[in-house]
């Protein structure tokens, strides 16, 4: 059997201990191994376990497991738990195991275990998510983690920000990417009833383009709301009424003149009434995904991401 590369991967964790060459390969029973329950892994596909089985009957299992020194209850996975659950499946007494003898230290054991989860099969949001949250439980900062796992600091402050994610959302975690759950936590926070709609109507639906476009329109409408202007059914407390004999100079507002206040309301451009096409919608005033990319929504539709370069200006307006 082809010794595995995988040692080269994780950085080094399995050592050797000043053994004789090949004592740390070994086949163990597979009775006396045991899962890690701290594995990034938590889900895993019924249909391509049964394919790796079906391989492992034929052909044997062609690349080691990794397992921690026997402790009470065995040996403990470090990696390999798929092809340890194919195992099984395919009915084998016996697999091929690395018996490792590494002091790693357990946040290097977790991300190794993400990079090897991860390169094998990707993991889904829950699981990435709970792994980074493990992490920053033992100490790390998001961006060593990053560096650790060699992806962009702005992705690995999406995973972190699952946790915190209203409960709807997270039970969409293990079938949405981070990008779409972090579009749609942008949109909750501003608008929790039309956002946890969407979620209700499409759930594990939602595209990123439509998670995207919410959180940008409902942006776009808090931006050019008027600040200051009394809202429906706010109780506004009336202003305390000056004491006896005192000038009440902190209440007094100045009235702008009749041409300054049609001047202010001329300036005020809330905005534009666009044509693309035959389409008509109105531009909102928000970035769109790139920068040759706005963001309108049409008449009767959903906000939609439109090429810069076919919108046509029909008219300003203001409310």
């Amino acid at each position: 059997m082809a010794q595995s590369n995988f040692a080269d991967l994780v950085g080094g964790l399995v050592e050797e201990a000043g053994e004789p060459d090949g004592a740390r390969l070994k086949d163990l029973p597979v009775a006396d191994i045991y899962e890690d329950p701290n594995n990034p892994r938590q889900a895993f596909d019924k249909a391509e376990l049964e394919a790796l089985a079906a391989s492992i009957r034929k052909h044997g299992v062609l690349q080691p497991i990794t397992v921690r020194p026997k402790d009470e209850r065995g040996h403990m996975i470090r990696y390999g738990a798929r092809r340890f659950r194919a195992a099984q499946l395919a009915g084998v007494d016996k697999v091929a195991a690395i018996i490792t003898t590494s002091d790693a230290s357990e946040a290097d054991i977790l991300a190794a275990q993400l990079i090897e989860n991860d390169q094998r099969e990707g993991l889904n949001t829950a699981e990435m998510a709970a792994a980074v949250q493990r992490l920053l439980n033992l100490g790390l900062n998001q961006m060593q983690i990053a560096e650790k796992l060699g992806r962009p600091k702005d992705q690995i402050s999406m995973f972190a920000a699952v946790n915190d994610m209203p409960q709807p959302l997270k039970d969409l975690a293990p079938k949405l990417g981070v990008r779409t759950l972090y579009e749609l936590s942008g949109a909750w926070k501003r608008d929790a009833k039309r956002t946890g709609a969407l979620v209700a109507a499409k759930g594990e639906a939602i595209t990123t383009a439509e998670a995207r476009a919410l959180a940008a329109e409902l942006k776009a409408a808090k931006a050019t709301t008027p600040r200051g202007k009394p809202v429906a059914g706010d109780n506004a407390p009336e202003p305390a009424a000056a004491a006896p004999g005192r000038r009440k100079e902190s209440l007094d507002i100045q009235t702008p003149s009749p041409s300054q206040a049609g001047d202010a309301a001329e300036a005020q451009v809330n905005g534009f009434e666009v044509k693309v096409g035959k389409r008509t919608g109105r531009l909102l005033l928000a970035a769109g995904p790139d920068p040759e990319t706005v963001l309108i929504a049409f008449d009767g539709a959903s906000v939609e991401p439109t090429p810069a370069a076919t919108v046509r200006l029909v008219r300003a307006w203001s409310e």
